[in-house]
């Protein structure tokens, strides 16, 4: 009998869509159920005859700061004159509720004065907070990628590194149009005060949407942080005899990369790229030859030779290039979608015996199988 007066349901609601709580609860109270207590996505409720009514708005004066802490407590002992007591603080709105045996009315009364004491700063706090976490730190992610020295298509050889650049823009993208998205709300209330309607109530299952996002950050964060531990091993420096050199290794949907660096008796290093889609290959190509024109980009990688210019060379592959630089030569191969780069000291890498070995050796049959 006892459960039958108390109901628990999904119950979260964000700050620009108080209007959206407000109606919800109004919408129980006529059924005869008055909210009891609210907890972390859900709130519970009693039936009772006489269900005692509730106002939500918008926390306000939220600092430390002395003036927000008299302030606050001036308009919350006002309220409390009015009939109304603060229930509770959840996800940045007031709760409040009529008093035992109280009719009181309305908080907020009047559309104009609502609209600029508590809804005109509110909306353009939250707008912008969204906005610019969102817009600054896509750009600021990528620019600063691309002036450190990495390609935009790196994460792509790596499918944890790829789960934690696509889980992060997706973040940083629904941060963007959640911003737009109160803009437009704003916009939308500003008019209606101009035209001296009510405000604009939110759609609930919009509104419950919004009031999870931060739940959905939460686990779309700790997804990444998965991604990060699982994928330690991954591209791990595997060092050869004395430090002589060493090996890594990633592989993604994309693509397998290898790479091959040797320091003793002559310097070599190769990298091969088995790519599994041809405009990968094609990128990753373009790429390679730009960087090692580029004298910032080849001293930043060790290169250990100045900036050079590949040029287009006959050496029996569907694209090559050849470039030297002192004691160094270097190759740039393509063949279908396998992409190799090679440099070696006092070696001639275009020589036809070099690069037979070098066919033989790096050009292996691709193995695009899925363990």
């Amino acid at each position: 009998m006892e459960r039958e007066k108390l109901r628990t349901c999904w119950f979260a609601y964000s700050a620009e869509d108080a209007k959206a709580a407000q109606a919800e609860l109004d919408e129980l109270a006529a059924s005869g159920w008055e909210l009891e207590e609210l907890e972390f996505v859900t709130a519970r409720f009693r039936r009772t005859d006489t269900p005692r009514v509730c106002w939500v708005e918008p926390a306000r004066w939220r600092s430390a700061g002395r003036k927000d802490t008299e302030r606050r407590a001036e308009y919350l002992e006002l309220c409390r004159e009015a009939g109304w007591e603060l229930m509770d603080e959840s996800r940045g709105l007031w709760y409040f509720r009529a008093e035992e045996g109280t009719s009181p009315a309305p908080i907020q009364t009047d559309e104009t004065v609502e609209w600029e004491t508590v809804w005109r700063k509110v909306l353009f706090d939250r707008a912008w907070n969204l906005l610019f976490i969102g817009i600054f730190w896509t750009v600021h992610f990528w620019v600063r990628a691309v002036w450190h020295g990495f390609f935009l298509w790196e994460p792509l050889l790596s499918n944890h590194a790829l789960g934690i650049t696509a889980i992060l823009q997706v973040l940083l993208l629904a941060e963007v149009a959640y911003g737009i998205y109160l803009v437009r709300y704003r916009h939308r209330c500003r008019r209606a005060v101009g035209e001296r309607k009510p405000f604009p109530v939110p759609g609930r299952a919009g509104a419950r949407l919004r009031g999870s996002f931060h739940l959905g950050v939460g686990v779309m964060i700790a997804a990444a942080f998965l991604l990060m531990l699982s994928g330690a091993e991954e591209g791990q420096t595997s060092y050869l005899e004395d430090y002589g050199g060493y090996t890594r290794q990633t592989s993604s949907i994309f693509a397998e990369h290898r790479t091959y660096r040797l320091f003793q008796d002559g310097r070599i290093w190769a990298e091969i790229y088995d790519c599994r889609v041809s405009w990968l290959a094609e990128r990753i190509c373009g790429d390679l030859l730009a960087l090692e024109a580029d004298g910032e980009q080849v001293e930043r990688q060790r290169h250990y030779h100045p900036a050079v210019i590949p040029e287009p060379a006959e050496l029996g592959f569907d694209r090559a290039w050849s470039y030297y630089a002192g004691d160094i030569s270097g190759v740039i191969l393509r063949q279908g979608d396998q992409v190799i780069r090679v440099e070696a000291e006092k070696v001639d890498l275009t020589d036809g015996d070099i690069l037979l070995q070098l066919r033989e050796r790096l050009f292996e049959p691709p193995n695009h199988s899925t363990e």
